[in-house]
């Protein structure tokens, strides 16, 4: 099935767009390599400011970030969610008390791993307790 993509109006098939369900179709209205090559250059024009950030914060480069977002497919290493449809670039994820940066999370991933205390024992609490809760008994 093809699909014209908003970017370079080439119509591609839609195997080379990213599914997306919130759009009418399902997929993005970009395909992927307009979408990262976009996405890679929004990045790089802001580069200076964010390169220097990721440099003195977490000791990466703007091309470790952009490696990083390619392996993880432009998502969020926890609950998949591409960039696509986000408001924010991905979060640099690390580990407070050695610096160690583990991967790239969405806001809501990162913010829930810091207000969970990044403890194991209370997210599998929580996850108990889902779980007791999922047919609503």
């Amino acid at each position: 099935m093809p699909k014209i993509c908003s970017i370079c109006n080439n119509e591609k098939h839609i195997d080379l767009f990213a599914k997306d369900s919130k759009t009418k179709s399902g997929y993005r209205n970009k395909c992927k390599d307009c979408y990262n090559k976009r996405h890679k250059e929004l990045l790089t024009q802001r580069g200076g400011g964010l390169g220097d950030h990721l440099k003195s914060r977490y000791g990466i480069t703007l091309d470790d970030y952009h490696l990083m977002l390619k392996e993880q497919n432009y998502c969020c290493a926890i609950c998949n969610e591409h960039v696509d449809t986000m408001r924010r670039r991905l979060s640099v994820d690390h580990d407070h008390k050695t610096g160690y940066v583990r991967k790239l999370l969405c806001d809501h991933c990162n913010t829930a791993l810091g207000l969970l205390k990044e403890s194991e024992e209370i997210i599998v609490s929580m996850l108990s307790y889902l779980k007791e809760f999922k047919h609503g008994s």
